[in-house]
């Protein structure tokens, strides 16, 4: 037990350090690239990088698009004109990509290839987060302002399952690790498998 003490006080003694330390040293960045976007007005929501493409995915609430930029060139590839989007989650395996469009209340699927809506998949109510996880090939999306995710299947452009969450969700929700600090979504059992109380 005196062992677990000393450890325990040694690790807070070392993040202390660690703070003082990158108190001193300030961090600084610099941009990549600067990208503009003509005619455009209001903000993005959801940032999101496809690394296999080298793209950024920009969803843009206010214009009603879902954005697409190339990393390598640093320009604009196009808008697609989906309704307010909020988020999106790429779906590498299947060339797709899955638009949580809030106010319409659905989620749009995005060909990767030639960036055009190819499906619609209608929710009951408004969208906000939203992820793929390969390892079922689901999409999770939550729901704004409620408590429960919905599972949707691409292959049926369906909703296969709502989860009840007992606390609102957050982003992070239905994280692919399933590591969030408030519950944790089990992909294969659509169920709550943990839930930690936060004061």
């Amino acid at each position: 037990m005196q062992i677990l003490h000393r450890l325990v006080a040694a690790s807070v003694m070392l993040c202390a350090v660690a703070v003082v330390c990158s108190a001193a040293q300030p961090l600084t960045m610099t941009p990549f690239a600067s990208m503009q976007i003509p005619q455009s007005k209001g903000k993005f929501d959801f940032l999101r990088i496809d690394a296999k493409r080298h793209r950024l995915l920009a969803a843009h609430e206010n214009d009603g698009t879902a954005d697409f930029f190339d990393l390598r060139k640093k320009e604009l590839i196009t808008r697609v004109k989906v309704g307010g989007a909020v988020d999106t989650a790429v779906d590498s395996d299947s060339k797709l990509y899955y638009v949580s469009v809030q106010e319409a209340q659905r989620v749009a699927i995005v060909d990767a290839t030639t960036l055009k809506e190819v499906r619609s998949v209608k929710t009951p109510g408004p969208t906000d987060a939203i992820i793929y996880q390969p390892k079922n090939h689901m999409v999770y999306v939550t729901h704004d302002d409620g408590a429960d995710v919905w599972v949707i299947d691409p292959t049926t452009a369906k909703i296969t399952a709502t989860v009840a969450i007992p606390v609102g969700p957050i982003p992070s929700l239905a994280n692919a690790k399933g590591s969030d600090p408030v519950g944790r979504l089990t992909a294969s059992s659509r169920k709550i498998a943990l839930t930690i109380r936060i004061a």
